[in-house]
């Protein structure tokens, strides 16, 4: 970094934010609880220090363990938990979780799946988090019309009409779900925890062989 101007602008920048800031810091603090803290520590943990560690190539001999790869969706379900968590608080449940679902089904559907049943095992509205995993489900699907479309959009014939249905299918049972319990507002749960490394790995090491992005 040494003789660097664009470096040294940038921390000096950043130095005098943050005790300008520190007020808002403060209060932000104050409003974490110690287990929200310390999922945010393990969060950034598993991905700043044991993800850039870990082989990225298969070291079995079938070519089915890729390290790197099961870390690494181990890491997006742990992130799209934590996001579901925050924005269920900040946004309330019914919005927090739909937010989270349909954006985080634009990197894997099945993770964002996987993360809203862990938050319902752990103490989240089940119905509420079935309907915004659907709408994910949703999401997914046009993502891949929408991949096709690119790369090869003379599928589009054969593959629009059961893709959509499904599309619409998932779509429709999800808003009814949330417009349920959205009509039932007492009966939503509060989660208690954003996620857990335990049911985390061994979800990862149960599946050696999942390849994300579906």
């Amino acid at each position: 970094m040494a003789g660097d101007y664009r470096a040294a602008a940038a921390g000096g920048a950043a130095l005098a934010g943050i005790p300008a800031s520190r007020e808002v810091l403060h209060q932000a603090l104050k409003r974490l609880s110690w287990v929200e803290l310390r999922s945010a520590l393990l969060l950034a943990a598993m991905t700043a220090i044991v993800l850039p560690l870990l082989p990225n190539r298969p070291i079995d001999p079938w070519n089915g363990f890729n390290p790197w790869e099961v870390w690494f969706f181990m890491v997006l379900t742990a992130t799209i938990s934590y996001v579901g968590y925050l924005a269920a608080r900040m946004l309330g449940p019914a919005r927090g979780f739909l937010v989270s679902g349909v954006l985080g089904a634009l990197v894997s559907s099945m993770a964002v799946t996987i993360a809203f049943a862990r938050t319902a095992n752990s103490g989240g509205n089940s119905l509420l988090l079935a309907g915004a995993a659907s709408l994910a489900a949703l999401v997914s699907l046009l993502r891949v019309l929408s991949i096709v479309l690119i790369l090869q959009a003379s599928l589009l014939t054969m593959m629009a009409p059961p893709v959509l249905a499904a599309a619409m299918a998932f779509g429709v049972c999800g808003l009814l779900m949330i417009a349920r319990v959205a009509d039932r507002t007492q009966s939503i749960d509060t989660v208690r925890n954003p996620f857990e490394l335990t049911p985390l790995l061994i979800f990862a090491t149960s599946h050696v062989n999942l390849k994300f992005g579906a």
